[in-house]
This record gives structure tokens, sequence and C-alpha cells, in this order.
């Protein structure tokens, strides 16, 4: 019977493996694509893309599904929704077409006088 015990470079070779660290990325969009066997989901910084990531309808749905519950319980816990970045978007167009039309205001009465 041969001996299973590992030898000294093996057994560092796998605890090395065991003990990575896992490189984190920050990403503030993504986009979405779905094929007919996955979803990718393209991890965007500012608009660029920086990494892709490749995962069956399942993993996709599940996932979806924990972070909705993750992010609820943190809106139910610190008493305050999070807005999404389509309602940001939104809040921000609204007031930047405010001060648009209030700097029209302002300008017509000037010129009125």
């Amino acid at each position: 019977m041969p001996d299973e015990t590992p030898q000294p470079e093996r057994r560092e070779g796998i605890q090395k493996r065991q003990t990575r660290e896992i490189e984190g990325v920050y990403f503030n969009g993504f986009t979405i694509a779905v094929g007919n066997a996955d979803v990718s989901l393209q991890l965007r910084i500012e608009n660029q893309p920086v990494m892709m990531l490749k995962m069956s309808y399942t993993v996709a749905k599940t996932l979806g599904e924990m972070l909705h519950a993750r992010i609820g319980d943190f809106e139910r816990i610190t008493h305050h929704p999070l807005m999404t970045t389509r309602e940001t978007l939104k809040a921000l167009q609204a007031e930047a077409a405010r001060l648009k039309a209030e700097k029209e205001k302002t300008t017509n009465t000037v010129d009125q006088k």
C-alpha cells in the first residue's frame, strides 16, 4: 500500500492554496447579459469594465434573492431605505432641472428691468 502522507513540499503547496487571500474588487456599476445557458455580470467602475462574472441561471437567481434579503435586513435594522442608482439619477436630474428653471427665471427677471 503506497504511503499517502504528503511530502513536505506537497504539504506546503496545499497549505498555500488553502490560505491564499482572495482579491477584492470594488465596483460602482454593472451590466447584465443573459444567454441561453448562463448569465454574465460585468462589474464596472465609472462605466469602465473591471471584471466579468459568469454564472448559471440558478446561481444568478439565488444571488439576486440573497442580495435582496441582505439589503432588506440592512434597511430594516437601520430604519433607512436605500436608493437605487436609478432613483438617485432621477432625483439628481429633477434637482438639476429645478435649478435650471430657477436660473432662467432669475435671468428673465433681470433682463426685464
